[in-house]
């Protein structure tokens, strides 16, 4: 909460690109559901009003509400590829694992090399670092985004598979209408002179013309860059909240809900945490991502120990006597997957978080702008930028 009342929509509006700029560093707490978007956007709108001085605050913060909704109609899908590549290249000629001397940070380009290893120590990256890794992994080295984004999601402490996934596909053009690429100048100017001004073995120390012909082919060749999937949806309004018997219900926290003020907690008195020790296991979660989430844990907590999580809260609701689960929204197909499985044998009860921002009618979600043109209006109406 702290952290959240310090932010400065202003200084955030003037300053994000850069390395040492007045970011939040609240992405962590947003990922973890500490903090709600609603609130992160309550605050900046209370400090800045309905102005210009906190547009681009709001619309970083929407740039994840979209995402979320993206990865609400794709579930496990959101590890495809959603429109081919725009590189000349197809999937075949990616490489399926990274590099060792990347994963080492031994490449001998300075910046990458710093980026790595701050992501491996700290957990953190500013925003401008991800984009810059994630061009180099997949364009510099050719290498598949999707082994990029596993590496990124086991260290990042707000490492979610929508704003991760989907900003990977961003950068490598599976989910925008470009690749992303940089240059050196680039690094030296957003790292306001950090890193050495030049570096024989750069590949990107040279300017942008020739850098494409470098990195890629004609891509009229290939598939056409038509998306892959629909995602075009209907708005769904928002749930009230129905009321539940706090003898007989127990909340399940989950790791997308880590706040005592979600809506869903202040229901009944009983609540919990699993630990699913096998699925963070599988994603090789850093320890220092395991700490930060430990660090949240604000009820009881049990450990899965082999068990589906699911049959984890089946076990705690007999054992307490509980005929309803209680647990907040989250489009993760995993822990949708246990909700469905608890559902078979108990009531459950899905609780929503406060709307980021509510929309009706019809979401075209195959671009970020199409979504924005709607959110817009409703969040920032006295704003005219596009």
């Amino acid at each position: 909460m702290e952290q959240l009342h310090r932010i400065d929509p202003s200084a955030y509006e003037k300053s994000r690109n850069f390395l040492a700029g007045a970011v939040t560093r609240l992405s962590p707490f947003l990922r973890h559901g500490v903090l709600s978007l609603a609130e992160v956007r309550d605050v900046a709108l209370a400090r800045a009003g309905k102005s210009s001085g906190c547009f681009k605050l709001i619309q970083e913060l929407a740039w994840r509400d979209y995402y979320q909704r993206v990865w609400r109609l794709l579930g496990e899908r959101i590890w495809s590829d959603i429109e081919p590549h725009k590189t000349g290249f197809d999937d075949s000629q990616y490489a399926q694992e990274l590099p060792p001397d990347l994963l080492a940070g031994a490449t001998g380009i300075d910046y990458i090399d710093h980026f790595v290893n701050q992501l491996h120590t700290t957990g953190y990256l500013h925003n401008h670092a991800r984009m810059w890794l994630a061009a180099y992994v997949v364009h510099g080295r050719r290498v598949r985004w999707q082994a990029g984004a596993r590496w990124f999601f086991s260290h990042l402490l707000d490492g979610d598979e929508a704003s991760n996934n989907l900003s990977w596909q961003w950068c490598a053009s599976t989910f925008s209408h470009k690749p992303y690429i940089f240059n050196r100048e680039n690094v030296l100017k957003y790292s306001a002179g950090q890193f050495a001004a030049h570096q024989a073995n750069d590949p990107f120390d040279t300017d942008y013309e020739t850098l494409g012909r470098k990195l890629f082919r004609d891509p009229s060749d290939f598939e056409s860059p038509s998306g892959r999937f629909d995602l075009r949806t209907e708005a769904e309004p928002h749930q009230p909240i129905v009321a539940a018997d706090p003898a007989t219900t127990l909340v399940w926290i989950h790791d997308a809900m880590m706040s005592p003020e979600h809506p869903a907690v202040a229901l009944v008195q009983s609540h919990v945490f699993v630990w699913d020790d096998e699925r963070m296991a599988a994603q090789k979660q850093s320890a220092g991502r395991v700490a930060f989430q430990r660090s949240a844990v604000f009820c009881r907590e049990v450990h899965s120990q082999g068990r589906p999580v699911s049959q984890v809260l089946l076990d705690i609701a007999g054992e307490g006597g509980f005929k309803t689960i209680v647990t907040g929204f989250t489009p993760d197909p995993h822990l949708l997957a246990s909700i469905e499985k608890l559902k078979t044998e108990i009531d459950v009860l899905i609780v929503p978080d406060r709307p980021f921002v509510e929309l009706s009618g019809k979401l075209d979600l195959t671009r970020f702008s199409r979504y924005w043109a709607k959110a817009q209006r409703v969040l920032l109406p006295s704003v005219a930028k596009v």
